[in-house]
C-alpha cells in the first residue's frame, strides 16, 4: 500500500521546514511505502529551496499550483497524488512520531472507513496575552482545536465528529470523486473565508461514508504571536459566519439561514458589539469573549449576503 502526505503551503517557508522535519521523525509505516506531496501555492520566498533540502530525507514531490486558494493547492495535490490514502496536514504543524503509524494501521483495522481523522492540539509560541490564555477553551475552533476523546470512535454528522483540515485521512477514491470548491476560502470572490474541507468531508459522511477517529494521529497546531490578537479572532469568526452563510445559500438558494432580514442581522451585530464593548472595560475575557464571537459571526453574515446579493444582480444583467 502506498500513502500520500499532503501538504499545501504559501510563503510559510520556516514553519515548512518545522512540519517536513517532524514527518522526517515520523516512525515509517510498516508494509507500506509513502510519498509526501509539498503544494506551492504561488509562494516568493525560500519554500522551494527548503523542499529540495529534504531530498534524500524524504519521498518528497514539489508541486506548483499558482492559482491562489486553498482548494486549488488541495485540487492540485489530488490531482498529482499515487497513494492509495490521502494524509493531509498543514504547513504550521507538528506531527507526532506515531502519526504516519497509527493511520496505517486503522487503514488495515477499518477497510471499510473512507475517512479518518486524528487530534488537533494548539501550541502558542512564545508568551501568548493573558485574556488569551483565559478564554483558550472558548476559542478553540479558531485555532483547529479537535479532540474526540481517547477511544476510536466513529465519525459523524449526528455528533459533529468531523475531522479538521489539519489533520485527516481520506481514501484516494473517495477523494478522487469530490473536488475541493473553489468558491470556499480565502481570496475568492465570496467573503466565505473558511470551510473548503468541511463540505468534502460534509458530504461524504452525509451520503453514508464511514469514518473512525484515531486518537494516537495527533499533530501539533503552532500558532505564532501575530495570530493571538483579537483581529485573528474576529477575522476567523466572520469567516465562520460568512461560510455558513454561503452553505446555507448553496443547499437553498434564495433561502437565508434563518428568517432574519439584514436589518435584523444589523441589530444583532450591533447589539452584541456594543455589550462586547461595555464588557470588555471590566478587563474580564471570560464575559465579553462570547458577545465578540456573536458580533464577529454576524458581521460575516452581513458581508456574504451583501455578496452574494451582489453576485446575483450581476449575474440577472447578463445578456
Amino acid at each position: 500500500m502506498l500513502l500520500t502526505v499532503a501538504i499545501c503551503t504559501r510563503n510559510r517557508a520556516a514553519s515548512l521546514r518545522r512540519a517536513l522535519a517532524s514527518l522526517a521523525n515520523c516512525a515509517p509505516p510498516p508494509g507500506s511505502g509513502w510519498e509526501v506531496l509539498v503544494v506551492d501555492n504561488g509562494s516568493n520566498d525560500d519554500t522551494s529551496s527548503v523542499a529540495a533540502s529534504f531530498d534524500g530525507v524524504l519521498p518528497l514531490r514539489l508541486v506548483h499550483e499558482n492559482n491562489a486558494g486553498l482548494s486549488h493547492a488541495r485540487n492540485a495535490a489530488v490531482a498529482a497524488a499515487r497513494g492509495e490514502y490521502m494524509l493531509w496536514t498543514d504547513d504550521d504543524c507538528v506531527v507526532d512520531r506515531a502519526w504516519l503509524t497509527s493511520y496505517a494501521e486503522a487503514f488495515g483495522q477499518w477497510p471499510e472507513c473512507a475517512l479518518f481523522g486524528g487530534p488537533i492540539v494548539p501550541r502558542f509560541d512564545g508568551h501568548p496575552p493573558a485574556w488569551l490564555t483565559r478564554v483558550a477553551g472558548r476559542v478553540g475552533t479558531a485555532y483547529a482545536a479537535r479532540d474526540f476523546g481517547p477511544q476510536p470512535v466513529p465519525l459523524g454528522l449526528a455528533d459533529n465528529r468531523v475531522p479538521f483540515g489539519a489533520n485527516f485521512a481520506i481514501r484516494a477514491a473517495e477523494q478522487r470523486s469530490r473536488s475541493y470548491n473553489t468558491r470556499l476560502g480565502r481570496g475568492t470572490a465570496l467573503p466565505t473565508g473558511i470551510g473548503e474541507e468541511t463540505e468534502v468531508l460534509e458530504n461524504l459522511l452525509g451520503e453514508g461514508a464511514s469514518g473512525r477517529w484515531i486518537p494516537q494521529a495527533a499533530v501539533t497546531h503552532c500558532i505564532p504571536p501575530e495570530r493571538q490578537q483579537l483581529a485573528y479572532l474576529r477575522d476567523y469568526y466572520q469567516a465562520v459566519g460568512a461560510s455558513a452563510e454561503w452553505r446555507a445559500h448553496e443547499a437553498r438558494v434564495g433561502a437565508n439561514i434563518d428568517n432574519l432580514s439584514r436589518f435584523s442581522l444589523l441589530r444583532l451585530a450591533l447589539r452584541s458589539e456594543v455589550r462586547y464593548l461595555i464588557l470588555s472595560l471590566a478587563g474580564r475575557p471570560e464575559q465579553w469573549i462570547g458577545d465578540f464571537i456573536a458580533a464577529s459571526v454576524t458581521g460575516g453574515r452581513l458581508r456574504a449576503r451583501r455578496a452574494i446579493e451582489a453576485h446575483h444582480r450581476g449575474h440577472s444583467k447578463e445578456p
